[in-house]
């Protein structure tokens, strides 16, 4: 039960990261066109994918018999929940990446000092450090479907093991 409550918890860092690297290191708005695309990624996420990780966390806690029988009554809404969160939610994920480390770059060439640039270089290697692992093993099993969800399941975990390079490298 505690992973259908975190696992949709931890979602949340897909937006948020880009929110976060859009004003690091000088902590300003980066713009009305940055500022734009991170309230999409968020509007995104919030009407889309938190609505289906709902209806799988409801039945996966099993809050109720009767959550069960609407289900099996509305077999679609369960199958488009599961559909969501699979495919369509990787390449979310990974464009959300994308895009962190787009306005990472932008940042990084407005930015005024030595120091400034230098914390960023720290970040952008933590970035590419986590991200590599995380990026192929979503692509290979939820994008492209090359594996079974056992083994997805096996490597993911592992996948996300290098992130702990992310809060390394700002702290550096």
């Amino acid at each position: 039960k505690v992973h259908y409550l975190v696992a949709p918890l931890s979602i949340w860092t897909m937006p948020l990261t880009y929110h976060f690297v859009s004003r690091f290191p000088v902590w300003r708005s980066p713009g009305p066109v940055w500022r734009a695309i991170q309230w999409l990624l968020y509007a995104v996420f919030v009407l889309v994918f938190w609505p289906a990780f709902g209806v799988i966390i409801y039945l996966g806690l099993g809050v109720s018999d009767s959550a069960t029988r609407f289900m099996a009554a509305h077999p679609s809404l369960y199958l488009t929940a599961c559909q969501v969160t699979t495919g369509p939610l990787a390449v979310y994920t990974i464009v959300c990446f994308v895009l962190s480390l787009v306005v990472t770059a932008r940042n990084y060439r407005r930015v005024p000092n030595a120091d400034s640039r230098r914390r960023i270089q720290w970040v952008i290697a933590g970035f590419i450090i986590s991200l590599i692992p995380f990026v192929i093993v979503t692509f290979a099993f939820r994008v492209a479907g090359w594996g079974s969800e056992r083994t997805y399941s096996i490597y993911s975990p592992l996948s996300f093991l290098p992130m702990l390079c992310v809060p390394a490298s700002i702290a550096a």
